[in-house]
């Protein structure tokens, strides 16, 4: 499989967050390699997996990601260029991400409503909370 060059460099710090998974921005090589006329990267697409998944999928399948053989570059969006609806790599995995954040966001609203309510729950009753609680973890 081909890699682009100095690819490896950010490889650590875009795993570390949320696995990787996110959606990324490709962007083709540069087809002037040398030092004249203008220069270009052109945006190939939004695709959503995590950071090796996208790099494997623009190395293997979008044609422009090389030119002359450094290949382009892939960043986490901060937007989504040109309104392109990304290519989604692993549904299963974007499905569990999903639940996770969302169960997430439950426990925390029980955890404040316990809060809210402690001063009038006695021992058994904020026990039992907590249990529930944890059982959802």
């Amino acid at each position: 499989m081909k890699y682009a060059l100095g690819i490896n460099l950010r490889y650590a710090e875009y795993s570390s967050k949320d696995g990787g998974y996110c959606v990324y921005s490709v962007y083709g090589e540069d087809p002037n390699c040398d030092m004249f006329g203008s220069h270009i990267s052109p945006f190939l697409g939004n695709v959503e997996g995590t950071f090796q998944e996208v790099l494997e999928y623009a190395a293997n399948n979008m044609k422009r990601f090389y030119a002359w053989g450094g290949g382009g570059h892939i960043v986490p969006y901060k937007e989504k260029k040109e309104n392109v609806e990304p290519i989604v790599l692993n549904k299963g995995k974007k499905l569990k991400l999903e639940r996770k954040a969302k169960l997430k966001k439950l426990i925390q609203i029980d955890i404040d409503i316990l809060i809210e309510n402690i001063d009038n729950m006695d021992k058994d009753s904020i026990k039992k909370s907590l249990i529930e609680i944890k059982n959802k973890l």
